[in-house]
C-alpha cells in the first residue's frame, strides 16, 4: 500500500511540475504577442528585384523616400534580402528615425526614414496566437494523461517549442529598454534548434525504440549535440549582430543560420526515414495504427501550406489561400501525434484516412463540375437577356445546390461499396443481425440465428459457442463439431487460456490463422490442434461474466483478417447481450409466477384456518357451556374430584378459544378484511377494564399491578382492537412474571400521540429474539413450560392493530431485569 501512494504522490508531484512548465510557456507566448503586436512597420511596401531590394510604393508621403529608391543600407552594400531589412529596424519605435543609404536613379542619396503602422497585420498575430495555445493545449493535455510517458513528454517539449516559436514570431529585436527587449530573441534561438532534435528523438522512440548506436545514451547525445553547436553559434552571432548594429556582423550571423537551415533539413529527413522504418518493422496492428496516425497528420497538416500556398509561389501564380490560413491546417499534425500515443484506438484511422482521401478527391470533383456548370449556365442566360439573368441565374443555382447533397450521399456508398466493400458488407450484417436479435425469445432461437448469420456473412468449417455451467464453460451450441471434439472443448473457469483470454479481451489465434494485430498471443493451443479450431474469441456478456466463440478454418481458406473478427466479436456480443435479456426475462416471470404461487397458498391457507376456526368455536362454545354448568351444579353438585376435572376442561376449552380467535384475526389482517372503526376512547377506563379481566390470571402469584394514566386521557382508537392489544401485552407482562415483582402501565401525551408502555420485572427477551418477536409463530419466553402454551401470534397480532391505527410498537428489554413494550396512538 505504501508503495502505492508514493506511486500516486510521484506522479501527482511530476504532473504538477509540467503544468507549471506548461503556464511559464504560456505567460512567455503572451508575451510574445504582445511584442509584435506594438513592433513598428515600414512607411513603403519593397520588392526584391536583382539590383536589390527596391521600393515599390510610398504608404506615407511627408518622407525622403521616392519609388524605385533601392535600398543599399548603412554600408552602401544593396540588401538583398529582408531579414536585413528587418535587422536596420531592429528595436526601433514609431517615434525613431533611421537613416539609410539608397540608390536612386544610379546616385546614392542617405534618407531619414520614420517607422510607420505595424509590421504584423491584426488577423496574422490572431492566428499566429490561435496556433500556438492549439500547440500548447495539445502538449499539455498529452502530457498530463501519460506524465511517466517517454514519447509523450518528448511531444510536450516539441509542442512547447513550437509555441513558443509560433507566439514569439521571429528572433527580432523588439523596441524595449536593453537588456529586456533581447530576452525573446535570446529566447528563440534557445528553442528553434531544438525543434528538429526533439522531433527526431521521439521518432527513434516511437511507436517503439529504435537504436543505431551500442548505447541509447550515445544515440540520444548524438541527436542533442548538433542542436547544443547551432544554440551557441546561433545565440554568439547574433547576439554580436543585435548589440553592435552592424549589418556586417549581421550577414556573418545570417550564414550561420543557413547552415542552421540545412541542419533542420537534414534531421528532417532523418526524422522521417526514422518514421519509415518504424511503418514497415512494426511488430503489429498497433504499432501500424500508431505510425499511420502520424503520416496522416503530417500530411493533412503539411497538404494546404505545400499545395496551396508553396506551389502557386513556384509556379508565380497568386496563392490561393493566405499564408496565415494554410499554417492553421498545422494544427492537425500534432493533433494526431497526440491520439497516436494517447488514445491510437480512438477512431478506425484506416477509414479516417483513406476515407478523407477518397471524399475529397470525389468530392471535389464534383464541386468543381457543378462551379462549371453553374457558370457557364449563368454566362449563357446573360448571352441571351441580361434582364432575365438573375432570376434564373439564382433559381438554377438552388437548383444545383439542392441536387448536390444527395449525390454527395451517393458518393460516400459508392465509396464505401466500392473502395471498402469488407466493412461495408459487414456493417450491414451487423444492422440486419441487431433488430432480429432483439425479437428472440429463447437461448436456441439466439444462437441458431447467431450461427446462421456467421455462416451467411463468413462460411466457417465449423463453430462452437461457449456458456459457463458450474464452473467449466461448456459448448451451448456448435456447428461442424463431432461428438468426440466435444469432450476435448471443455474449459474450466481457472484454466489458463481462459484466464488469458479475459485479461486480453481479444481473440486467441493459432500462428498463422490471423493477423499478427488480433492474436493477443501467437501460440499453439493443444484444444486447437485436436478439434481443428483456430481462433478463440472472448466476448463480456456482462460484467464479470464472459462467453466465448470457438471457430474453425474458413472454407475460403485464407486468414482472418481484423474485420472478420470485429464482425464475429459484435455478432457475438449482441448475440451475449440478448441471451442476458432472455435470461432476466424468464428469471421476472419465474419470479412472478412463484410470487403469484405463493399469494394463492397463501390465501387458500388463510380461507382454511378462517374456515377451520369458524367451525370449531361452535363446538368449543358448546363444551366451554356444558362444563360451566356442571361446575355451577346444574343439574346437581359434582363431587370434588368430578369439579377438578370439569375446571381443567374449562380452562382449556377457554385456551384454545383464545387460540381460535387469534386465528381468525390473523386470517383477517391477511386477508384484509380487518375492520377498523376509530372513536375516542378514555384510557384510563379501557386499562381497568382489561386488568379487571385479566384478575384470574393473578391466581397464586403476588404480583402487583400500578397504572399511571390521566383520567382525561382520549386516544383515538378501534375499541374492540384497544381492548386485544392491551390484553394481549398485559396478559404477557403477568404470565413471564415471577412472584413479588410488580406490572407497570403508563400513558402520556406526546406531540399529537398517546404513548403506552407495559413493563414487567420479569426474565426479559434476548437481543436476537428482539428483531423477530412481532412475527408469526415466534414465540417469546425461554420457558419451555410457558412456551408451549402459544401460538405465537399475540404480538403479530398487537404490531399489526396497532400499524391499523396509524400507530407503532417497540420494545426494549434486558436479560433478568424485564420487557418494556411501548406502542403510539393517535389522540384524540
Amino acid at each position: 500500500m505504501s508503495v502505492m501512494t508514493q506511486s500516486h504522490t510521484s506522479i501527482g508531484r511530476e504532473q504538477y511540475g509540467l503544468l507549471c512548465l506548461s503556464l511559464i510557456v504560456l505567460v512567455i507566448g503572451i508575451f510574445g504577442i504582445t511584442r509584435s503586436w506594438v513592433r513598428p512597420g515600414l512607411p513603403f511596401t519593397w520588392e526584391i528585384r536583382e539590383q536589390g531590394i527596391t521600393v515599390k510604393e510610398i504608404l506615407v508621403p511627408d518622407g525622403d523616400l521616392l519609388p524605385e529608391d533601392v535600398l543599399l543600407g548603412n554600408d552602401g552594400i544593396p540588401l538583398q534580402h529582408h531579414e536585413e531589412l528587418e535587422f536596420i529596424f531592429d528595436g526601433k519605435t514609431r517615434s525613431d528615425s533611421v537613416t539609410m543609404i539608397v540608390s536612386r536613379q544610379g546616385q546614392t542619396t542617405t534618407v531619414s526614414i520614420t517607422p510607420w503602422g505595424n509590421w504584423y497585420s491584426r488577423h496574422y498575430l490572431v492566428i499566429n496566437f490561435i496556433i500556438g495555445l492549439c500547440l500548447w493545449g495539445i502538449g499539455t493535455w498529452v502530457v498530463l494523461h501519460r506524465p511517466k510517458d517517454k514519447p509523450a513528454r518528448l511531444f510536450f517539449l516539441i509542442t512547447l517549442s513550437l509555441a513558443i516559436v509560433v507566439m514569439v514570431g521571429t528572433a527580432r529585436l523588439p523596441a524595449g529598454t536593453p537588456p529586456w527587449n533581447y530576452f525573446l530573441p535570446a529566447l528563440y534561438y534557445l528553442v528553434y534548434p531544438f525543434f528538429p532534435a526533439l522531433l527526431l528523438h521521439l521518432l527513434t522512440s516511437f511507436p517503439r525504440a529504435k537504436r543505431l548506436l551500442h548505447a541509447q545514451w550515445q544515440q540520444d547525445l548524438a541527436i542533442y549535440i548538433p542542436a547544443v553547436v547551432f544554440v551557441l553559434a546561433l545565440e554568439i552571432f547574433h547576439g554580436r549582430a543585435l548589440s553592435s548594429a552592424d549589418m556586417a556582423l549581421f550577414r556573418e550571423y545570417h550564414r550561420v543560420f543557413t547552415f542552421h537551415r540545412g541542419y533542420i533539413v537534414i534531421y528532417f529527413l532523418l526524422a522521417m526515414a526514422a518514421f519509415v522504418h518504424s511503418y514497415f518493422t512494426a511488430n503489429d496492428e498497433s504499432e501500424k495504427n500508431k505510425t499511420r496516425w502520424m503520416v496522416w497528420g503530417i500530411a493533412v497538416g503539411a497538404s494546404p501550406f505545400m499545395l496551396l500556398w508553396t506551389l502557386p509561389n513556384l509556379l508565380d501564380t497568386a496563392p490561393v489561400i493566405p499564408e496565415e490560413i494554410a499554417d492553421l491546417a498545422i494544427i492537425v499534425a500534432p493533433l494526431s501525434f497526440a491520439v497516436a500515443i494517447v488514445k491510437y484506438k480512438l477512431f478506425d484511422v484506416e477509414i479516417v484516412i483513406n476515407r478523407s482521401i477518397v471524399y475529397s478527391l470525389l468530392t471535389g470533383a464534383i464541386i468543381t463540375f457543378y462551379l462549371l456548370l453553374v457558370g457557364l449556365t449563368g454566362q449563357f442566360l446573360h448571352d441571351m437577356s441580361p434582364q432575365a439573368n438573375s432570376f434564373l441565374a439564382i433559381s438554377f443555382t438552388l437548383l444545383a445546390a439542392a441536387i448536390f447533397n444527395p449525390a454527395k450521399q451517393r458518393i460516400q456508398r459508392f465509396v464505401d461499396r466500392t473502395f471498402y466493400r469488407v466493412k461495408y458488407n459487414y456493417r450491414l450484417a451487423i444492422n440486419a443481425f441487431t433488430p432480429l436479435m432483439a425479437t428472440v425469445k429463447s437461448q436456441g432461437e439466439a444462437l441458431e440465428l447467431l450461427m446462421a448469420h456467421i455462416e451467411g456473412s463468413i462460411p466457417l468449417e465449423k463453430m462452437a459457442v461457449l456458456l459457463p455451467r458450474n464452473g467449466v464453460f461448456e459448448i451451448v451450441a456448435s456447428r461442424g463439431v463431432k461428438d468426440e471434439e466435444e469432450n476435448w472443448l471443455g474449459f474450466a473457469e481457472h484454466d489458463e487460456v481462459i484466464q488469458l483470454a479475459k485479461i486480453q479481451a481479444r481473440p486467441l489465434a493459432k500462428a498463422g490463422c490471423a493477423d499478427s494485430s488480433v492474436a493477443a498471443y501467437r501460440q499453439l493451443l493443444e484444444h486447437f490442434d485436436r478439434t481443428g479450431m483456430e481462433i478463440l474469441l472472448p466476448a463480456e456478456r456482462s460484467a464479470g461474466q464472459w462467453g466465448f466463440l470457438l471457430l474453425g478454418q474458413k472454407r475460403s481458406g485464407t486468414r482472418y483478417s481484423v474485420e472478420d473478427l470485429e464482425l464475429l466479436s459484435m455478432l457475438a456480443l449482441e448475440t451475449f447481450s440478448a441471451l442476458e435479456r432472455i435470461h432476466f426475462q424468464e428469471m421476472t416471470i419465474y419470479e412472478r409466477a412463484e410470487k403469484e404461487k405463493l399469494e394463492a397458498l397463501s390465501q387458500l391457507k388463510s380461507e382454511f384456518i378462517s374456515l377451520v376456526s369458524h367451525e370449531l368455536r361452535t363446538p368449543l362454545t358448546a363444551i366451554r357451556w356444558a362444563a360451566q354448568n356442571l361446575i355451577d351444579g346444574i343439574p346437581a353438585k359434582s363431587p370434588p374430584p368430578i369439579e377438578h376435572y370439569l375446571k381443567g376442561i374449562h380452562e382449556s376449552s377457554l385456551h384454545l378459544s383464545r387460540m381460535i380467535e387469534n386465528l381468525l384475526d390473523v386470517s383477517k389482517i391477511e386477508s384484509g378484511k380487518l375492520e377498523i372503526l376509530p372513536e375516542s376512547v378514555c384510557l384510563a377506563e379501557m386499562i381497568g377494564t382489561v386488568i379487571h379481566s385479566v384478575t384470574p390470571l393473578l391466581a397464586g402469584k403476588s404480583l402487583r399491578i400500578q397504572t399511571e394514566v390521566s383520567k382525561e386521557l382520549q386516544v383515538e382508537a378501534d375499541r374492540d382492537a384497544l381492548e386485544e392489544i392491551l390484553s394481549n401485552l398485559i396478559e404477557n407482562a403477568i404470565k413471564y412474571s415471577p412472584d413479588g415483582k410488580t406490572v407497570s402501565v403508563e400513558a402520556h401525551k406526546a406531540e399529537g400521540q398517546v404513548v403506552i408502555s407495559v413493563r414487567d420485572e420479569g426474565m426479559g427477551i434476548p437481543a436476537e429474539k428482539q428483531k423477530t418477536i412481532f412475527e408469526k409463530f415466534v414465540r417469546v419466553s425461554q420457558d419451555k413450560k410457558i412456551w408451549e402454551k402459544g401460538l405465537g401470534l399475540g404480538l403479530y397480532i398487537v404490531k399489526k392493530l396497532v400499524e391499523a391505527q396509524s400507530g407503532t410498537i417497540q420494545v426494549q428489554s434486558q436479560i433478568g431485569v424485564g420487557s418494556t413494550f411501548t406502542f403510539t396512538l393517535p389522540s384524540a
